[in-house]
């Protein structure tokens, strides 16, 4: 995916691969996981890509993608921790379709 020109993009410039953050939101609340792709935005977006390799159709990207909304947000909060920034932007790369989809 990302040797192609289309998603070149994700690995051009400062990006960080499998990043593994744990999260607090309060006492005795933690959210812990790993960002395939981060790419942090010093004067724009931060983004986060996660890679999905589901065997499915590129019509079925949307609807799967509705089932990872809580991953997203988690995702969001975390990298804006991180970042001191509101502005992170999570997209889905399901890459048999090879589509991407923001969410």
């Amino acid at each position: 995916v990302v040797r192609s020109d289309r998603w070149a993009w994700y690995v051009e410039g400062e990006h960080y691969r499998e990043s593994r953050f744990v999260h607090r939101l309060g006492p005795k609340e933690w959210r812990q996981g790993a960002l395939d792709l981060y790419r942090p935005g010093h004067d724009a977006d931060s983004h986060i890509i996660d890679f999905k390799t589901h065997q499915i159709d590129a019509e079925e990207v949307a609807r799967k993608a509705v089932e990872y909304e809580v991953q997203a947000q988690v995702y969001r909060e975390a990298a804006g921790a991180i970042s001191g920034s509101n502005d992170v932007r999570v997209a889905f790369h399901f890459t048999h379709p090879n589509v991407a989809v923001e969410v």
